[in-house]
């Protein structure tokens, strides 16, 4: 089977926007402290729910920079990444997903005979 991976570059830009303070006036305090906590690595099994958590977080973040300026070309690099991102997290939460029906699958192939 053959399962979506985040690519590096994206991985790169959700590391950048957890380590950086890019987003701090884009989301809430909270949202921030979190963002701040999250282990990125945890995306590649969604330990801990993280990725419902990342995609939370740059959706706030995505709905402040659409909402901020009257300006279109403000913030449009950020926009642009952030929704490349979320897609990508939706996209390996999905992938967690049927990896797990398939192994629940094959557990009952196997054993029910």
């Amino acid at each position: 089977m053959n399962y979506y991976t985040i690519p590096v570059r994206i991985m790169e830009s959700i590391k950048y926007y957890a380590q950086e303070d890019v987003l701090a006036n884009n989301i809430s305090y909270q949202e921030y402290d979190l963002l701040k906590t999250l282990d990125v690595t945890h995306i590649h099994t969604n330990e801990k729910n993280v990725i419902d958590k990342f995609v939370s977080i740059f959706q706030s973040a995505l709905q402040d920079l659409e909402g901020e300026s009257f300006d279109e070309e403000a913030g449009l690099e950020d926009r642009d990444n952030l929704y490349e991102i979320i897609e990508a997290l939706n996209m390996r939460k999905k992938a967690i997903q049927d990896i797990t029906l398939d192994v629940l699958k094959r557990r009952e192939e196997c054993c029910c005979y």
